[in-house]
């Protein structure tokens, strides 16, 4: 080997330990360093460094960086500062608020959310805040990550409707409640496994409780639904008959009225477990969970599979 190339080589090896160290090192008393990767947000970076990201983040992030004019807009090689919370000046970050929220932390193509309350449909975009009460609406070939609570991630797919239900934090234990309204939806909990949390999504005839991480669930528009599940448990729970008082719209006449008497708020629970999925819908009756195979053929899943390994690493 000439001369030429083994000096070439060092230097690269030099380069190339030099942008690690910039990247993953943190020296005591030093702001963190980090080099945007494909797939990268400031709200993902920020929960990924802080355990959270909340508007006051974002401010911090940005006072540090006065070259990025807009935080949503950052670029693959660019280099970004998140101070450190310990630092004098940014002590009263350290100071986590108990609210809760959602976190949009990856998006591609086209979604769109309306406030609680609101009347008018915006543009979605990384790093949105989002609060109970907001739905959420995505449009063909998207891909929504969302964080809730700091630890469980929610993706949406394609075609997908989804409304905050309910978001809260009890004596640090992390609830939060989603209505799925159509489309795929991929869930990664891990509150319930470590932090003794609760979540459910609500579907027009079911509540699924999730008691495991991995699933993913599919809603189609005759709300007939399927579940599968990679790792741990989901409980599936039938919603109870809301039966209308004037039926067809006929009047009847009054007649004895029994005693009170217990009901039955569930007519049927079903235990999905890991590797197995079940399907249910109006009108049809529940069987029992079926095995499938694992496969990772189609974009969604690899997409899924990708996104869940740099969670993995936090």
């Amino acid at each position: 080997m000439s001369g030429k190339p083994r000096h070439l080589y060092i230097r690269i090896g030099f380069l190339l330990a030099f942008v690690l160290f910039l990247t993953e090192a943190i020296a005591s008393g030093e702001d963190i360093l980090r080099v945007i990767r494909k797939g990268d947000t400031i709200s993902f970076l920020s929960i990924k460094i802080y355990g959270y990201y909340n508007r006051d983040i974002a401010e911090l992030v940005k006072k540090a960086n006065s070259q990025i004019r807009d935080l949503n807009k950052i670029m693959v090689g660019q280099k970004v500062i998140f101070p450190l919370l310990s630092k004098e000046g940014n002590k009263q970050y350290n100071l986590q608020a108990e609210a809760a929220n959602v976190v949009v932390t990856y998006i591609t193509g086209e979604a769109s959310f309306l406030k609680a309350g609101g009347k008018g449909w915006r543009k979605l975009k990384a790093n949105e805040i989002l609060f109970p009460g907001d739905r959420i609406k995505t449009n063909k070939h998207a891909f929504v990550e969302l964080v809730v609570n700091n630890s469980d991630v929610m993706r949406l797919s394609s075609n997908t409707e989804l409304t905050i239900v309910n978001i809260s934090l009890e004596n640090g234990q992390p609830k939060a409640k989603m209505k799925f309204g159509i489309g795929r939806i991929w869930a990664k909990i891990k509150s319930f496994v470590t932090r003794n949390g609760k979540f459910e999504v609500g579907f027009p005839t079911a509540i699924a409780g999730v008691q495991g991480t991995i699933y993913q669930a599919e809603l189609n528009a005759d709300s007939t639904a399927n579940i599968k599940v990679y790792r741990g448990k989901v409980k599936v729970a039938q919603k109870r008959n809301n039966i209308p008082l004037n039926s067809g719209n006929r009047i009847r006449r009054p007649s004895p009225v029994n005693g009170p008497r217990q009901v039955s708020m569930k007519k049927w629970v079903k235990i999905v477990r890991e590797m197995q999925q079940f399907s249910f819908g109006p009108d049809m009756p529940p069987g029992d969970p079926k095995s499938f195979r694992e496969q990772w053929l189609g974009n969604w899943e690899k997409l899924n599979k990708q996104r869940d390994s740099l969670f993995d690493e936090m």
